[in-house]
């Protein structure tokens, strides 16, 4: 069997706390979700597929050639994002699944994770700095069916701890796990960002 990986990006959060689309706030001058798609070695992957709510971001997914699907209602929680990236990736034989708020994720790590889950397929695998555990993650096919049965803003999180066994962690710097909610976290995270330079 051909092993296919796709790469599902949540991007239909309400922002609640930001009051606006944070993914159109700009870090760095490159806005938050321009950021995410850079961060995606596209060779990497079977298929890329965008969730949202916005138009916007959805348009902006078709033309980087991605698969955008509507999320027509968020209100749904976390878990109907991923239900609706799993639907359309339900022929490959394992998801990444990563948010667009980490602007200082970098492109290495999610290669790295990648290599990883190559040699440890039957694996969940994410990204951790020690402090803490953190998206990208990726899911085998063996954990589809916990995904799809998921309700409400639960995530990844409920399914990995039913299947702690096969649970790996791949390093990545904590600056790099850090994500925005708020105008605040950016102003934040540009200053902590400066002191490790």
């Amino acid at each position: 069997m051909i092993r296919k990986t796709a790469c599902v990006v949540l991007a239909a959060g309400n922002s609640t706390r930001f009051k606006k689309n944070k993914l159109n706030y700009e870090y760095g001058g490159v806005k938050l979700i321009d950021l995410a798609f850079s961060k995606i070695p596209k060779e990497r992957f079977e298929k890329i597929i965008v969730v949202s709510q916005y138009s916007d971001i959805l348009k902006k997914a078709t033309k980087e050639g991605f698969t955008a699907v509507l999320n027509s209602d968020p209100d749904k929680g976390q878990s109907h994002s991923i239900q609706l990236g799993l639907d359309n990736a339900l022929d490959c034989t394992a998801v990444m699944f990563m948010v667009c708020d980490q602007p200082l994720l970098k492109k290495e790590s999610i290669e790295k994770l990648l290599d990883y889950h190559s040699t440890h397929k039957r694996c969940i695998v994410s990204l951790s700095s020690g402090k803490r555990d953190g998206n990208p993650c990726i899911f085998p096919q063996g954990c589809f069916n916990d995904l799809m049965s998921l309700e409400g803003d639960c995530g990844g999180k409920k399914v990995i701890e039913n299947f702690k066994d096969i649970y790996r962690t791949v390093k990545a710097d904590d600056i790099e796990l850090t994500d925005i909610d708020t105008p605040e976290d950016i102003e934040k995270l540009i200053h902590e960002e400066n002191q490790v330079r």
